[in-house]
């Protein structure tokens, strides 16, 4: 299930970035920092779809438990037969399945190249770092360069980086360069680029998390400068910071590339944002921000709540229970008792994109091979008026011994059709028996396959019948447990 969690993990990504977007908008709005939007929403591509997909994979297959001593293969079953037709598989699910294999792949090999440019990058920052100067501007430690910079590297020790062009600035400009690289490092902004890079390396095939980490450095670039303006107080020169801004940013463009820079905060280290950020210092307060501010949160809650749908779809898609299922027993209808309506019942029409599992009476499903059966029908409360009191039975009771035997619960799901078993084209029966407590829970410490085609099959109904209910059976007004079969049958699309 690679393709779908892969599928399922770009979802995530974007509905986070969109709720990352709509909350910058409102943090914008009153002048508030709004980097860490975006750096919760990188935090939660990258760890939403691994704990949904982790939960998935750790729900537990009920262990195949002891048969009940007293499960007796020739007592007449109960319970109807449960038809699960292939045709109804999740379709999205077995259309990716055949990529996985190839997806994976792929995504090894992004990764390791990822990882190697990082690793390249971070190996020519060192050797760069050992030959430039030690410098002190205006009373701030820097790193003096050709013409690298102005930036901040490091993660431990965050170093401010400035060319040899910018000493040569006016004193001004040039407390208003060492400014901006001070924030960064006040900020601890190299570690919100570090995770992104960390995102990047994990997931490189995904591109929300590239247009994340994108917004990102925007964010922590706007942020920076908001911070530089606001010590100006009174005296900040939004225009003149603004012509600092193309200035870097045109000797950047002329610069010698340093690969080991390209994770580290800059002055002006996108030109592609520099209209964002000019605009963004400009920008006054709008009038109408409570009304804006709410729709914002209105919008970033509904991209959170696609969020966790999607991760709910990966936990679902990579569960051994492989969710989602429909409906498989509907205990408000009766299971017709004649061959007219059984014909009728399973040829009503089926609502557009439902998967129905078919209920068709138990005696129809067994084949002539099985242990013979006595016909035998619960007592009626006539006939348990005459024999006298119900006795206490120890251990289960038989269907003849109760006076309302067990039924499903409505809402049931049933099993999943095995993909394995459903590609190679193989159908089969299970026949099961086991026990349902007085709360209508199927004890599976009594489970006992009675007659099975496969074993992928007994697997797919161990798990399916985990999650089952079933009305307990009816002793007078007492519920007690009771001994039961159900066929389950597995048939392809005809």
């Amino acid at each position: 299930m690679i393709a779908l969690w892969m599928l399922a993990a770009t979802l995530v990504a974007v509905a986070l970035g969109l709720a990352a977007a709509a909350a910058e908008h409102v943090a914008r709005m009153w002048r508030r920092p709004a980097r860490h939007a975006w750096t919760v929403a990188l935090l939660g591509a990258l760890l939403l779809p691994t704990a949904a997909a982790l939960l998935g994979r750790a729900r537990p297959a009920p262990a195949p438990g002891a048969a009940a001593a007293s499960a007796d293969p020739t007592m007449p079953v109960r319970l109807a037969t449960i038809v699960v037709r292939a045709e109804y598989a999740p379709r999205l699910a077995a259309r990716l399945a055949p990529l996985d294999r190839p997806l994976g792949a792929t995504w090894l090999a992004l990764a390791a190249l990822a990882l190697a440019l990082v690793a390249r990058g971070a190996s020519g920052l060192a050797r760069a770092r050992r030959s430039w100067r030690a410098h002190e501007v205006d009373g701030t430690p820097v790193l003096v360069t050709d013409d690298v910079g102005p930036a901040v590297v490091g993660l431990r020790r965050p170093a401010i980086v400035l060319p040899e062009w910018a000493l040569a600035l006016d004193a001004p400009l040039r407390a208003l360069v060492v400014r901006h690289e001070q924030e960064h490092v006040r900020a601890r902004d190299p570690l919100h680029l570090a995770l992104g890079a960390l995102g990047i390396v994990l997931m490189p095939w995904n591109p929300g998390v590239w247009w994340q980490l994108r917004r990102l450095r925007a964010a922590l670039e706007i942020d920076c400068d908001a911070r530089v303006l606001a010590a100006q107080g009174a005296h900040r020169d939004v225009s003149r910071y603004g012509l600092l801004l193309l200035a870097v940013a045109q000797r950047r463009a002329t610069a010698s590339p340093l690969h080991g820079l390209a994770g580290a905060p800059a002055l002006a280290e996108s030109t592609s944002d520099l209209s964002r950020r000019i605009h963004a210092m400009r920008s006054p307060v709008p009038e109408n921000r409570v009304l804006r501010t709410v729709l914002g949160t209105v919008a970033a809650a509904a991209a959170v709540a696609l969020a966790a749908a999607a991760c709910a779809g990966s936990r679902d898609a990579l569960s051994p229970n492989a969710a989602p299922r429909q409906k498989a027993i509907e205990a408000d209808k009766p299971v017709p008792t004649t061959a007219s309506a059984d014909s009728a019942h399973r040829g009503a029409a089926n609502p557009p994109g439902v998967r129905t599992l078919d209920v068709v009476r138990a005696d129809e499903a067994v084949d002539a091979s099985s242990a013979p059966r006595p016909v035998t029908q619960p007592r009626s409360a006539d006939a348990m008026k005459q024999s006298g009191p119900p006795q206490v039975v120890n251990g289960p009771y038989f269907e003849f011994q109760v006076e309302k035997p067990v039924a499903p619960a409505p809402g049931n799901m049933g099993p999943r059709y095995p993909d394995e078993l459903r590609a190679a084209k193989v159908e089969g029966t299970v026949y099961a028996a086991f026990v349902v407590d007085t709360t209508g829970l199927p004890i599976m410490d009594t489970f006992k396959v009675m007659k099975s085609d496969h074993p992928l099959f007994t697997q797919a109904v161990r798990t399916a019948l985990a999650e089952m209910k079933f009305v307990p059976a009816m002793v007078g007004d007492r519920k007690v447990k009771q001994l039961v079969q159900a066929p389950f049958q597995f048939s392809l699309s005809k």
